[in-house]
């Protein structure tokens, strides 16, 4: 047997090894990023291999990623498909008082408004109002034009009083 203590070894190999990458561990996330870029293409066909090796198992393990992460996946999806941070929502979370910027009810989640041309954060919304916009295009001519209709109809009551029985 080539070492008399085995365990002490064994310890002091790990002590070196967390001191070892502790003072060399930017170096090696360094070395990572590089290699990452390098080799997007094959590493994305790695991935996609062992997703369709196991789909249920992936699945089943990104929905436990999802529950025990819940800031970060929302974060990452600002980020994606926004261009804003979790603190940038946050903040305009904060800045609205929790209200949607159109009815100004109250809720504790808010959907992001954006414009689908430049792409550019307009502010928080409740899902009916921004459901509403999205249907009118999400364009300042169609809202002003759907206002203007339900105004001249409000003035008018028309329709109220030729459909009363």
């Amino acid at each position: 047997m080539p070492y008399k203590d085995i365990e002490k070894k064994r310890e002091q190999s790990r002590n070196w090894m967390r001191t070892h990458y502790a003072e060399r561990r930017e170096i090696y996330a360094e070395n990572s990023r590089r290699y990452q870029l390098k080799n997007k293409a094959e590493l994305r066909e790695r991935r996609l291999a062992q997703y369709w090796k196991d789909p249920d198992r992936s699945r089943a393990r990104l929905r436990q990623y999802q529950h025990e992460h819940p800031d970060a996946v929302k974060s990452w999806h600002l980020k994606y498909k926004y261009g804003i941070t979790l603190e940038d929502y946050q903040r305009l979370y904060t800045k609205q008082s929790g209200q949607c910027a159109i009815c100004g009810v109250e809720f504790p989640i808010l959907g992001v408004d954006h414009s689908h041309e430049s792409g550019r954060v307009r502010g928080l919304l409740c899902q009916n109002c921004n459901a509403g916009l999205g249907m009118l295009g999400g364009t300042s001519e169609r809202v002003m034009r759907a206002a203007q209709y339900l105004t001249h109809y409000e003035r008018e009551e028309i329709w109220a009083q030729e459909t009363t029985y």
